[in-house]
């Protein structure tokens, strides 16, 4: 839609929103909160985002930190390339993934580079498989 966009209306102001659109698409930076401090975390040095009742934590080799936004709000601003809904619960880094080890009678679980584990829901393995080629 945006190529064709540009290629209808080659306007510099249009131009100007679309070059917006285009580079504001996905967070690279998310603020968790530890120990009454603030951390602006890199997208990249996060493995997964977990919900543990209402709350919502970034997993990374660090630890974790309480991140004041839904998994839902997360999944629309994170990068559908680098991160995947895994479960109702969890969404992960695809980069992150160690290891995933079959668990029997329900979804695999990801071991990820920071010794977290995540189960993997049946209904989300499927395409985390699409998403792996595997």
């Amino acid at each position: 839609t945006v190529m064709r966009l540009r290629e209808r209306q080659p306007r510099d102001d249009m131009a100007r929103v679309l070059d917006a659109i285009e580079t504001n698409k996905a967070d690279r930076r998310i603020v968790g909160e530890r120990l009454g401090k603030l951390h602006v975390l890199a997208t990249e040095a996060i493995d997964a985002f977990v919900a543990d009742r209402e709350l919502v934590f970034a997993i990374t080799s660090e630890g974790r930190f309480l991140v004041r936004r839904t998994l839902r709000e997360l999944e629309s601003r994170l990068a559908p390339v680098q991160f995947a809904r895994v479960h109702k619960g969890a969404i992960v880094n695809l980069a992150a993934i160690q290891l995933l080890e079959p668990q029997q009678g329900r979804g695999p679980v990801a071991k990820l580079r920071s010794g977290y584990a995540v189960v993997i829901s049946r209904r989300f393995t499927h395409h985390l498989r699409a998403r792996l080629e595997w």
